[in-house]
């Protein structure tokens, strides 16, 4: 892993350092998210199959709290929601 680190194609991608930077709201927000996609999917549309669920529950669990930490930037709100 460490040497992974040390790649410079990783250590310049700035798709990976913007993740980096915003790893708080993802890390405070992400179980909701992921629980609330999956409560959707499988109560709401019955959707139960592993390689459906497991790709929008990731996607979920990283978008949605990026939204969240932008709006909560536009209003200024950021810091008193505890998102860095």
């Amino acid at each position: 892993m460490l040497l992974l680190c040390r790649l410079d194609a990783l250590r310049e991608n700035r798709w990976l350092a913007y993740l980096g930077r915003r790893i708080l709201p993802i890390y405070v927000l992400h179980v909701m998210f992921v629980a609330g996609a999956r409560i959707v999917l499988v109560k709401g549309f019955h959707v139960d199959g592993l390689a459906v669920v497991l790709p929008i529950i990731f996607l979920a669990g990283v978008f949605g709290p990026l939204l969240v930490y932008h709006a909560a930037r536009a209003l200024r709100l950021q810091g008193v929601l505890g998102l860095g």
